[in-house]
C-alpha cells in the first residue's frame, strides 16, 4: 500500500478514532553532549512492530497542544492502523506558535534522529507529512544537504499552494481564521 494509499484511506474514515494501535513517547538523544534531546510519540500497530511498512514523520501545526492535538493523534492512529509507524515529534518554536529558523533546525536535526534510530527506522528512510506552516519547515528539513536521501516522500497541506486566494480570503472574510492569520 502506498503512502498516499494509506492517507487517503485516513481521511475517507471521517476521523474515526483508532483504538488498535499502540502509543509511546520516546526520546531521541543529540549527537552531541550539549544537543538537547528531542521527544515523540510513536504509534505502532501491536504485534506488527517488526513488520512496519515503513516510517512516516507527521510534524504538527501551530499549536499549543503540538503533537498531542487530537487531530495528530487521530492520523497516526489510522497511520499505524493500516501498518505504518508513525512518529509524532515535538517541535517545540512550532508547538510556541513562533516562526523562527530554528523550528526549521529542529525539523532537520529530527529527520536525522529518527533515520538513525535503527529500533524506529530500520530502513533509514522516512516519509513526511505536514499541515501549513510546518509542510513548509519538512521542505526545507528534508532540503538540508544531509536529509536528501533520508526522505522519500513528503506531504505537505495547506493554502499557501494559492497565495492569491489566502490573501482573498484573509482581506473579504468577516471572520478570517485566527490561526491563519497568524501564519
Amino acid at each position: 500500500m502506498s503512502f498516499s494509499t494509506a492517507l487517503q484511506f485516513m481521511l475517507s474514515l471521517n476521523f474515526e478514532r483508532f483504538s488498535n494501535s499502540t502509543v509511546s513517547e520516546v526520546d531521541f538523544p543529540g549527537n552531541h553532549s550539549q544537543d538537547a534531546s528531542l521527544s515523540a510519540d510513536v504509534y505502532r500497530q501491536p504485534g506488527r512492530e517488526k513488520q512496519s511498512r515503513g516510517v512516516i514523520v507527521v510534524v504538527h501545526g501551530m499549536t499549543v497542544t503540538g503533537n498531542r492535538d487530537p487531530r495528530i493523534i487521530n492520523l497516526c492512529r489510522a497511520l499505524a492502523e493500516v501498518g505504518y509507524t508513525a512518529v509524532a515529534p515535538l517541535i517545540p518554536g512550532i508547538q510556541d506558535q513562533q516562526i523562527r529558523p530554528n523550528s526549521y533546525d529542529d525539523v532537520a536535526d529530527f529527520i536525522q534522529r529518527i533515520t538513525d534510530n535503527a529500533e524506529i527506522c530500520p530502513q533509514g528512510r522516512i516519509g513526511m507529512l505536514g499541515p501549513s506552516f510546518s509542510g513548509g519547515a519538512c521542505l526545507i528539513g528534508a532540503a538540508k544537504p544531509e536529509n536528501i536521501d533520508r526522505v522519500s516522500a513528503i506531504c505537505t497541506i495547506g493554502a499557501y499552494a494559492s497565495i492569491r486566494s489566502v490573501f482573498d480570503f484573509f482581506f473579504r472574510s468577516n471572520d478570517p481564521d485566527e490561526y491563519g492569520k497568524t501564519i
